[in-house]
């Protein structure tokens, strides 16, 4: 993402009033990106014109349309979107995300095989993204790590390098999916 750059409207108005909201401006920053790549994402895929899509925000926070399923994630200065004939969720980390605080999150079988993992780190971060992944998927109103895990979903994750830095990203869907990796400049 670009250091410098004028905000500009996006579409519908009650996006651009939660970005605005957004307290942090690193967290503006990244949803303003994560819409921009999403509108490049709906043209590319679906030949969609952003513009013509009903969005509606649910309850939980999450952005719909009727016209196809997407995700968005944010991380550390990268943004990602996924874009689905069928339901989907998307969840990136930053590679050097310390784990450690999300590693009691681990359930007893993941921790017993976190001990024979090549990049502990990895590992965990890897879960970390399903869990969130999936939460996407499965439109509840309410994340809770140590249950998430139990929805019925395939992951695909990726290592990707963004701008010099590396991610974990993981994609959960109801079945298998080829994940087709663009990238946009801004």
């Amino acid at each position: 993402m670009p250091n410098n750059f004028e905000f500009s409207p996006v579409y519908p108005p009650l996006r651009q009033e939660e970005i605005e909201s957004a307290g942090c401006d690193k967290v503006k920053k990244e949803k303003y990106f994560s819409w921009l790549l999403l509108e490049y994402a709906f043209s590319k895929s679906y030949s969609l014109d952003i513009k013509d899509i009903k969005f509606e925000r649910l309850s939980n926070g999450k952005w719909v349309c009727g016209d196809c399923y997407f995700s968005i994630t944010h991380s550390n200065n990268a943004v990602a979107v996924a874009v689905s004939l069928s339901p989907v969720g998307i969840d990136m980390e930053s590679r050097d995300r310390d784990a450690s605080k999300v590693e009691k999150l681990l359930s007893p079988k993941e921790r017993e095989e976190l001990l024979s993992a090549a990049n502990k780190n990895d590992y965990i971060l890897t879960k970390w993204t399903e869990r969130e992944s999936s939460f996407k998927l499965s439109n509840d109103c309410n994340f809770r790590p140590f249950t998430t895990n139990d929805i019925d979903c395939v992951y695909t994750t990726k290592t990707l390098k963004i701008s010099k830095k590396e991610y974990i990203l993981t994609v959960a869907s109801n079945k298998d999916c080829i994940i087709e990796i663009n990238s946009a400049n801004f």
